[in-house]
């Protein structure tokens, strides 16, 4: 229905392509699914890390449909978290890969 070949999501950790053989769109990951669910593991050990060190803070309503990152809330449907607190963010995230 779109002009288009693919759909990238979330920074290239997975895609969407018409599959010609199957006849359908298939989502097709960069890594395994050993190494997606290490990295959901440590992302989840990530974002605790960060709520907890900002209580203001909270996970994006999206996140139930992220599959390969996480997305901190700091100004969208929590109260602004002050320039300083979301500079703390970006460095625990920057910390830790």
């Amino acid at each position: 229905m779109w002009p288009v070949d693919g759909v990238v999501g979330e920074n290239g950790a997975f895609y969407f392509g018409h599959d010609a053989k199957a006849g359908k769109i298939i989502k097709r990951f960069i890594v395994d699914e050993a190494t997606r669910n290490q990295n959901r593991q440590r992302l989840a050990l990530i974002a605790a890390a960060i709520l907890k060190a900002l209580p203001g803070a909270a996970l994006a309503t999206d996140q139930v449909y992220r599959e390969a990152d996480i997305a901190i809330d700091f100004c969208e449907e929590v109260p602004r978290l002050s320039d300083r607190d979301i500079a703390r963010i970006k460095g625990m995230m920057e910390a830790r890969g």
